[in-house]
């Protein structure tokens, strides 16, 4: 199962095709991913750039929510 969540989260590796007759040779390639993998990784890189501001911004949101319940 661990495979099968790595596969789907890395995608499909294609490589730059090269043209036979040249004698320029490009390497390496870039990665097709599923859209739900792309969204993944857009929450999982904003969550380890700006953890500490969500994190305060949810704990005095559920503050001011109790603060207003008690009223």
């Amino acid at each position: 199962m661990k495979e099968k969540i790595r596969k789907w989260y890395e995608g499909e590796f294609i490589a730059h095709e090269n043209d036979h007759s040249s004698g320029l040779v490009f390497t390496g390639g870039n990665y097709k991913r599923h859209w739900t993998a792309k969204l993944a990784r857009v929450v999982a890189d904003f969550w380890l750039l700006h953890w500490k501001w969500v994190f305060a911004t949810v704990f005095a949101v559920v503050g001011l929510i109790l603060a207003f319940k008690k009223l």
